[in-house]
This record gives C-alpha cells, structure tokens and sequence, in this order.
C-alpha cells in the first residue's frame, strides 16, 4: 500500500473514531460542539502536516531523479560523441 494510502487511511479512521468518541460522551452540547472542532482542527492541522511531509519527500525524490537523468544524459551524449568519432575515423 502506498504511503499516501496509509496517512489518508490512518487520518480518516482517527476523525470516524474522536468523533464517535465525543458523540457518545455523556457531556452537554456545547461541550461536544467544542470538542468536535477542537478535534476537527488537530486533524487538520496533523493532514496538513503529513501532505507537507509527503510533498517534500515528493520534491527531494524528483530533485534526485532529475540530477541522476542529466548525468545520464550527458554521459549518453559523450559516448555518442566518441563512437561518432571512432566511426569517422575508421572510414578514413
């Protein structure tokens, strides 16, 4: 299962379960208005943090990748360029 999958997963699985936590809490309504938002806000506050994290580690990924495709590249034309050259040469 992919990372995202796992934190989307985990997040809505922990907002079902504070709500139904304080939904069945013996306590006034306002109380549990508050605590519903209170909650409400700590997950989106820790969903903010893991899609931060997840881009990130998206952005560094990409960087690596990019730098490995340049160096390849670059080798791939210097090779091209020598056999060219060995060709060139062999003919005359």
């Amino acid at each position: 299962m992919k990372t995202s999958n796992v934190i989307v997963t985990t997040l809505g699985a922990l907002a079902v379960g504070a709500i139904a936590g304080v939904l069945f809490a013996p306590e006034k309504g306002s109380k549990t208005r508050k605590k519903i938002a209170r909650k409400a806000e700590d997950l989106s506050d820790d969903f903010k943090e893991s899609i931060e994290d997840l881009t990130t580690t998206i952005s560094e990924k990409y960087d690596v990748v990019k730098e490995k495709s340049a160096e390849l590249i670059k080798n791939g034309t210097e090779k091209a360029t020598v056999l060219k050259e060995e060709l060139i040469a062999s003919q005359n």
